[in-house]
């Protein structure tokens, strides 16, 4: 209950100290760094996929959600699935 009465204690003092326009960057500031924190998160995360992909080809076409995509974009060769996954990284990142 300390920390809560400490972060109140913060809160009170950020409110009598920063206007309104300051308070309102505050916010924007937090929420794009979360969503920068998100993209990093999914860029670290999309690594070992990529890896897999690139090292077995053939993997991929068991997976259970790529099949949607395998059958609609035509990907019946190794070197189709190579270049989609790459560039849907490149688009994602």
């Amino acid at each position: 209950m300390k920390e809560f009465a400490k972060l109140k204690d913060l809160l009170n003092k950020m409110d009598y100290i920063l206007s309104l326009r300051q308070k309102q960057y505050a916010i924007i500031i937090f929420v794009m760094g979360m969503v920068a924190a998100l993209l990093e998160l999914i860029g670290v995360a999309i690594i070992l996929p990529i890896l897999d992909v690139l090292l077995d080809v053939n993997s991929i076409q068991n997976k259970w959600y790529m099949k949607p995509f395998i059958g609609v974009l035509n990907l019946n060769t190794e070197n189709k699935m190579i270049y989609f996954i790459c560039i849907v990284t490149i688009i994602i990142y």
